[in-house]
């Protein structure tokens, strides 16, 4: 009995000495890794954004709304049927109605099927604010009371004249991108954005596309003046 008692004092001072063991601090890091501290001022990890689409691109000013454009433009179609109409009406009865009388019916009647037959009409440029089209010439010259030449397209009487299909004289080339031209009767404007190789002085040229009128433009003549035109830019859609 006694031997047992001993037994099991001697168990419980063997345990009481393991719980009483200090505690060992962490080896230190080898020599050839020197501890590292954080600092303060160090930046921490930032996790990344998820990737957004980009934004679609906006319209600038400048860009053509063709939309509106050829709402414009049926518009102007329609009133220009209903003013070739009356015309031909007109010209059905001798010396009454038509603007000339050497005009004749059937130059009305062509255009007035080219309009109808047109699905999508661009508007007419004209020199004030805001106007955005294309070059198109009247049938007849409104200033000069003119007739047209149905094989040139050309509208003369006396010194005045203008001419068909969206032609205009070129008056100066002033580099490759630039010109002064006329337009109508002997309107000079100065048409900005085009190319202008292989013009001349005097030559007649289209203007295809479609313009923005800009205002005007100042410029020294070669004799040192200074001369405003209007300012005619070509807008592409």
């Amino acid at each position: 009995m006694r031997i047992i008692l001993l037994s099991c004092i001697l168990l419980s001072a063997m345990l009481f000495a393991e719980d009483e063991k200090p505690v060992k601090p962490p080896a230190p890091p080898p020599d050839d890794q020197p501890a590292r501290t954080i600092k303060d001022d160090e930046p921490k990890e930032v996790r990344k954004p998820a990737h957004k689409k980009p934004a679609p691109k906006q319209e600038t000013e400048s860009a053509l709304d063709m939309k509106a454009l050829y709402k414009e433009g049926d518009k102007e179609r329609k009133e220009r049927i209903a003013d070739l109409k009356k015309k031909i009406d007109a010209g059905r009865v001798p010396f009454k109605g038509l603007i000339d009388p050497r005009t004749p019916v059937s130059m009305y009647e062509k255009k007035l099927a080219e309009y109808e037959a047109e699905k999508k009409f661009l508007p007419t440029l004209k020199l004030e604010e805001g106007s955005i089209g294309i070059f198109r010439d009247t049938e007849v010259s409104k200033k000069s009371g003119g007739f047209m030449n149905a094989q040139t397209g050309r509208v003369g009487s006396g010194s005045t004249f203008s001419w068909g299909g969206g032609s205009v004289e070129v008056v100066q080339v002033i580099d490759g991108k630039n010109m002064l031209v006329n337009w109508k009767e002997k309107e000079t404007i100065w048409v900005a954005g085009v190319d202008t190789t292989g013009l001349v002085d005097g030559k007649i040229t289209r203007l295809d596309g479609i313009f923005r009128y800009s205002g005007t433009k100042q410029y020294s003549t070669a004799a040192g003046a200074s001369r405003t035109v209007y300012l005619i830019e070509e807008a592409k859609p």
